[in-house]
């Protein structure tokens, strides 16, 4: 008897272990092809994942970094209508600018004129000349008047005095951005701004601008399409900084007036561009003349005083293969150099059109994307011995049973059935058992999930409803001016834009209201006093306004009323200018002795833009303040 006991011993054993051993190989198996399958198509995502994180990358950095040519481009469009229109008010009276010039210009050498040193350091021309706002200080202006083939005419001396009067009034809000901003014309001359180095001074006396790529590449002949383009990089020897240069001609009556431009610093940009976060690519810009933009320093260091680099001066081969494959390309490209083993990841930048490239060592991305299928191949490894010492415990123990039990358990789970599994019974042999603790816990957890599930839902719907109302109220914020209450210019831009594209909105008109002698009032009586003031009078403007009044910036409100002509228009503004003058509030510092405001007005044509509106309200108000304030102009 006791022999038959062993035998069924050693025969369940041998049967355990014999069972243990086929269902290990058989699971083994199926994990090696498991973590082989695993390896390959993890390898092969997690390096796509690192051509996607480049990519990611790229683009990421020309959306920083391309805003500023946008801005240079919009700024420089600006600066030349404002030249234009300058230049048109001017020719009325030639003679008289051209007297100014006689006075502010000195001839330094044989046919050289330039801007008198004053107007760098600082310099207050008489106001007989210049009514608000050009008999402001001048500073930081040069200007350089070459030797010509063409006479020193009225004509000529009227357009540069325009033209410095035009920098010295836009120049100053953009020194952060712009490291010069400048006006240059075809006969030699060029109008200067900069903070660091009154170039006109400096210039040799037998220069010829001209001649050299930047400036003749605006000339008539040299772009017959007048359009506005970057320069390629080149070594600003003045301010000793790598900088491009955005141009952009005007033209008036066929002729070449001059070219409004801005110099823009690349110091930073090019820090940031070329940046490769302690990895091994290496970043660079390309224009479509095959220069380069941007590089690692010790590309272009070599070159510095060369001016433009181009890539056939590089002795890398490198360069030349990543032109060779984007020179016919349009829009985004991503290839691989085979000869250099390299990813290439190629990018069109907005604005100037130009190519940002990041060349990439496949070593390191392959190095990169082995560490995923790695962690999966030791995971299926560990997972592999956990299966094994799970089927040596439950094979040394019968618990078919109990797995059943189980089973039906965690089906119920599985099948998110909570409610049933907290009605499961459990058997009485597995009450004081393992088993039936787990069956117990499950079933807390079950009532558990149940209750959490309920409380979260309550809660979810609690938040989403607080989300609701905390993004209103931030709508809300980013178009309120946090100090008078109005509306701001984003909200101004946003309802302009409504009504102009509305087909049924019903003829409205702009009005663009200054304070007059703001400045003053707020030196004489201080800034409390001056919000305050500010906060009544916007008050006044918005209950006349129906709410439709807007803090445009500074003292400046602009409001938009239902008007169904130029003469209802100028009516309500005119019943505005009176409600303010009639409240007759002291301003000791205003020549007009009270708090008053001047208004321009213009009607809102469907089809425009809200700038071409905003501009011209603009422009009838500095006609308001030119007549002498406290007054409306309309047009």
């Amino acid at each position: 008897m006791v022999r038959a006991v062993k035998r069924r011993n050693i025969f369940n054993r041998t049967l355990a272990r014999r069972l243990l051993l086929r269902i290990s190989l058989a699971t083994g198996a199926l994990i090696t092809l498991a973590a082989c399958i695993g390896f390959y198509f993890s390898y092969q995502q997690a390096y796509q994942q690192q051509v996607s994180y480049l990519v990611h990358d790229s683009n990421q950095r020309i959306e920083r970094e391309s805003s500023v040519f946008k801005q240079a481009e919009a700024t420089a469009e600006l600066l030349g209508q404002y030249f234009i229109d300058s230049y048109q008010q001017a020719s009325q009276s030639p003679d008289v600018i051209a007297a100014v010039f006689d006075q502010w210009f000195e001839e330094t050498e044989p046919g050289v004129h330039r801007l008198r040193e004053a107007f760098y350091e600082g310099f207050s021309p008489d106001p007989e000349f210049f009514s608000n706002p050009y008999s402001s200080e001048f500073k930081h202006l040069s200007v350089f008047a070459g030797q010509s083939q063409y006479a020193l005419t009225d004509e000529r001396k009227m357009r540069i005095v325009v033209a410095l009067k035009v920098v010295h009034r836009l120049a100053p809000s953009w020194q952060q951005l712009y490291e010069n901003t400048h006006i240059s014309m075809p006969e030699n001359v060029i109008v200067h701004y900069s903070l660091n180095h009154p170039w006109g001074r400096q210039a040799r006396a037998d220069l010829d601008i001209t001649r050299y790529a930047v400036v003749r590449s605006t000339l008539q002949s040299e772009n017959p399409e007048r359009q506005g383009a970057w320069t390629g990089l080149y070594y600003d020897l003045s301010s000793e900084q790598w900088v491009i240069t955005y141009q952009i001609p005007v033209d008036f009556d066929g002729r070449h007036l001059g070219t409004p431009s801005h110099d823009v610093s690349l110091e930073d940009m090019l820090n940031r561009l070329i940046d490769s976060h302690e990895s091994a690519a290496t970043h660079v810009v390309l224009n479509n003349q095959a220069q380069l933009i941007a590089a690692p320093t010790s590309v272009i260091a070599p070159h510095e005083h060369s001016g433009i680099v181009h890539l056939e001066h590089l002795d890398n081969p490198l360069y030349t293969s990543i032109w060779d494959r984007i020179a016919d390309t349009d829009g985004e490209q991503i290839f691989t150099i085979d000869h250099k083993d390299m990813l290439i990841i190629a990018h069109k930048i907005p604005g100037p059109d130009w190519w940002y490239i990041t060349a990439y060592p496949l070593w390191e991305i392959q190095k990169l994307a082995l560490l995923s299928p790695m962690r999966f191949v030791i995971l299926s490894g560990g997972f592999f011995i956990l299966v094994l010492v799970i089927l040596y415990i439950f094979m040394n123990q019968q618990i078919s049973r109990p797995l059943r039990h189980l089973s039906r358990l965690a089906h119920e789970v599985g099948n998110k059935r909570y409610e049933a599994v907290t009605q499961i019974k459990i058997e009485a042999e597995y009450q004081r058992s393992e088993i039936g603790m787990l069956v117990r816990s499950m079933q807390e957890m079950a009532r558990s999930i149940l209750s959490q599930q309920q409380t979260l839902e309550a809660e979810v719907d609690k938040r989403t409803a607080e989300l609701a109302a905390a993004n209103q109220r931030l709508e809300n914020m980013a178009h309120m001016d946090g100090l008078t209450g109005l509306l701001n210019r984003r909200a101004l831009h946003r309802d302009l834009q409504y009504l102009l594209n509305d087909q049924n909105a019903k003829p409205h008109a702009f009005l663009l209201v200054d304070v007059d002698f703001f400045k003053a009032y707020n030196d004489h009586y201080g800034h409390l006093d001056g919000d305050q003031v500010l906060k009544e009078i916007c008050a006044l403007l918005s209950h006349h306004c129906e709410g439709h009044a807007y803090r445009y910036g500074g003292e400046e409100i602009a409001c938009i009323v239902p008007a169904n002509d130029l003469t209802d228009a100028i009516a309500a503004a005119e019943s505005l200018r009176n409600e303010i003058a009639n409240v007759k509030r002291i301003h000791a510092a205003s020549p007009l002795k009270y708090l008053t405001i001047s208004i321009g007005v213009t009607m809102m044509q469907r089809g425009e833009s809200a700038n071409d509106i905003i501009q011209r309200a603009d422009k009838f108000l500095y006609q308001a303040k030119d007549e002498g304030r406290n007054r409306v102009c309309g047009g």
